[in-house]
């Protein structure tokens, strides 16, 4: 393979590689000052938000929830 054809796979890798060790630093600041329920709160509202974000700028359409298919 050619440089150019694994360099959008060496960019993810890198990112994943920031992103992974980051929560590491995160968790034990978070640990120190806030209760755990917000840290879990604060986690899944950004992860939320960015799931939003990526549903948004996908070609994909989003799912789309009808009441048939909703419990009763």
């Amino acid at each position: 393979m050619r440089f150019r054809q694994l360099l959008p796979l060496f960019g993810a890798l890198f990112a994943l590689y920031i992103i992974w060790g980051s929560t590491y630093f995160v968790i034990r600041i978070g640990v120190e000052s806030w209760p755990p329920l917000m840290m879990a709160s604060v986690r899944f509202l950004a992860a939320g938000i960015l799931l939003l974000a990526f549903c948004y700028c996908a070609d994909t359409n989003s799912p789309r929830y009808v009441r048939c298919s909703m419990p009763r």
